[in-house]
């Protein structure tokens, strides 16, 4: 059977504590879903039974007479039997201290439930009613975000006169103000504005303003400590707002907020503040949260069109988001505004960088490093567009300066070292590149360099511990894999590099990498395979000599002299700095294959392509080999030559 009171079927009992239960309810031949507040009599709580139902009667007396959009409306209270009841209306949702719990929402969004709040306070204010205990758990939050307040047990009209509560502290403690502490019974509507103000406070910056170890430490800092300042928990916050906030917390009313609707007044002039959006929006990018940062930041713009913070961090959004056009645009917003905004300079200089328009992205950093020369990142950026731009002695002066000033700054020596490198001052690059991976001993790019220059001076231990270590650091870089594999190679270490070669390609399919292993397998006997491994390498790279070259070697081997004389026909398609060395390999094709006419052409076109003095010696006598030492010479004009060697 249902269980009912006063005719309202009870479903469930929503919440409870030890002075009443909250029951979701229906109405009679009603679908409308109620609450019903049901008073429990409270053996400890220092009133008597007649005490504790007059406060009842005293909280649905009140509740009754309340009519605004941010208070849970009442709609009849009596007596069932022995049972106390107030009927109210249903606020699907969450309370506010739940949503404290669970997670931080939008400082706006809290903002904005905070003047709702204030504006029920006004209207309970303007009846001469004081809360007295207004705190998250009585804040209840639908999930359109309307808030209601609730609970009215310990609210009273201000100057009547009170029920004996000898043994009771009337208000929840945290949320309590110091005048409420002291004498519950005198205080008016600012005593419900500083409730306000803690929950905010604590809202905003995820603490209390007077956090204690016991009730007694709390109460004592509620009646004589400052309140910590919210700054120093929320830096982001706009400073207008954490000077409210500490104006809800004066410890004397009449230095507060004189009513809940002054204070509202103040919200939502910082509910107008775009300092408040940009916050926001910098809590989402932390977040990664772009699309939700680019929102508040087109927000804090529209509510003030010169803020260069604001234009910025648009930017800055836009960048993240792919859309690097609008992102410049923003900037140089910015730079309008504010001619010595050094991170705009800095962000136009990576955008201009990243077009691969260096020129102008070199006088952006060169303006930004005037700004400000002590900004190592802005000189560090500018080095790399001179070594980029090919300014090479600029680029060395500034990274060395860089990397002097900055002696234990590892991407200056990082970066000095790829300077040296390309420069092929290749000993003292790898110098640069050890001290970096000092300074960064799990850097990828500091064990590579370090790693590669080590290897290419024969310093092989060196190179192969480094390489190691980096794959450690970074089991999928395939670049780290292929040149151990390579190092390994050249011990003969096989299976090892094998492997190597396999791992490499599973994180990256490139084509040196299907060339190396196809010589792999080549070394061990196994040519079918290499083949295979020629064939994707060319696939991949069409216009890689070397894995023509081991392609086609790797078909006669297999008795495939057909096939070989067709890739490497394919390879001198297209003139190259290594066409030289396609031809003689095709004449040599051609030869083993007994088609001496062909080969002659091959050969004629070889010398007309600047072969290198050892090649051309090799191809001068393969000449004479085919009595076309009379051809020598010739030129690239050789049309017969070209046409029997397969060009087009």
């Amino acid at each position: 059977m249902t269980e009912r009171i006063a005719g309202y079927d009870l479903i469930s009992e929503i919440a409870r504590s030890p002075s009443g239960r909250i029951l979701l309810a229906q109405a009679p031949g009603s679908q409308q879903l109620l609450a019903i507040k049901e008073m429990l009599l409270e053996p400890d709580s220092g009133l008597s039974d007649e005490e504790q139902i007059a406060r009842f009667k005293r909280e649905a007396d009140i509740h009754l007479q309340l009519n605004h959009a941010n208070i849970v409306k009442a709609y009849e209270a009596g007596v069932d039997g022995d049972r106390h009841y107030l009927v109210m209306e249903y606020q699907p949702g969450h309370t506010w201290r739940d949503l404290m719990e669970r997670e931080r929402p939008p400082l706006p969004q809290i903002l904005e439930w905070g003047l709702q709040l204030c504006h029920a306070l006004q209207a309970l204010h303007d009846l001469g009613v004081v809360h007295r205990d207004v705190k998250p758990a009585n804040c209840l939050i639908s999930p359109a975000g309307q808030l209601k307040i609730t609970d009215f047990g310990m609210a009273r009209r201000a100057f009547a006169p009170g029920i004996t509560q000898s043994k009771m502290m009337l208000g929840t403690l945290n949320y309590m103000s110091p005048e409420q502490l002291l004498d519950a019974t005198s205080v008016d509507g600012r005593a419900d504005v500083f409730a306000v103000g803690v929950i905010l406070f604590k809202a905003l910056t995820g603490e209390l303003p007077f956090p204690g170890a016991s009730p007694t430490d709390v109460a004592h800092r509620l009646l004589y400590a400052e309140p910590t300042d919210p700054l120093t928990l929320n830096p982001r916050l706009p400073k207008s707002l954490a000077e409210r906030l500490l104006k809800c917390l004066a410890k004397d009313p009449d230095f507060r907020y004189l009513s809940a609707e002054s204070f509202a007044r103040d919200i939502e002039a910082e509910l107008s503040n775009p300092e408040l959006f940009i916050a926001q929006g910098q809590i989402h990018a932390e977040r990664d949260e772009w699309k939700d940062a680019n929102h508040c930041f087109q927000q804090a713009v529209s509510l003030d069109n010169a803020n260069a913070q604001a234009w910025f961090h648009l930017g800055q959004s836009l960048q993240e988001l792919g859309q690097p056009e609008p992102a410049s645009e923003c900037f140089l917003r910015v730079v309008g505004i504010d001619s010595s905004h050094v991170p705009s300079f800095r962000s136009l200089g990576n955008s201009y960088r990243a077009s691969g328009n260096l020129q102008a992205a070199i006088k952006m950093f060169q303006r930004a490093w005037v700004l400000e020369p002590a900004d190592r990142e802005t000189s560090l950026a500018l080095g790399m567009c001179y070594r980029e731009d090919g300014m090479n002695a600029e680029a060395l002066e500034q990274l060395k300066i860089l990397a002097d000033q900055n002696p234990d700054w590892g991407p200056a020596r990082l970066e000095l070292g790829r300077l040296l490198y390309a420069t092929d001052q290749v000993e003292r690059a790898r110098s640069e590149f050890a001290a970096a991976r000092r300074l960064m001993p799990k850097d990828p790019d500091a064990l590579f360099n370090l790693a590669s220059a080590s290897h290419e001076l024969g310093m092989l231990a060196d190179a192969e511990e480094a390489y190691e270590q980096l794959l450690v650091v970074m089991p999928e870089h395939a670049k780290a894999h292929h040149n151990l594999a390579y190092l390994w190679l050249s011990q003969d270490r096989l299976s090892e590099a094998e492997e190597h070669l396999l791992a490499a390609i599973s994180h990256e399919p490139w084509a040196p990498s299907y060339l190396l292993l196809g010589t792999v397998l080549d070394r061990t006997g196994r040519v079918k395979e290499a083949i295979a491994q020629y064939q994707t390498a060319l696939e991949l790279a069409p216009r890689n000599p070397d894995a023509s070259i081991a392609l086609a070697n790797a078909l006669q081997r297999n008795f495939q002299p057909n096939a070989a004389i067709d890739v490497l026909k394919e390879a001198t398609v297209v003139e190259t700095p290594r066409s030289a060395e396609l031809y003689f390999q095709l004449a040599l094709a051609y030869r083993i294959k007994g088609e001496d006419a062909e080969a002659a052409g091959a050969i004629a076109n070889c010398l007309a392509s600047n072969p290198h003095p050892e090649l051309k010696a090799h191809a001068e006598a393969l000449a004479a080999q085919l009595n076309l030492s009379d051809r020598r010479g010739t030129g690239r004009g050789i049309l017969g030559g070209r046409r029997a060697a397969g060009g087009r």
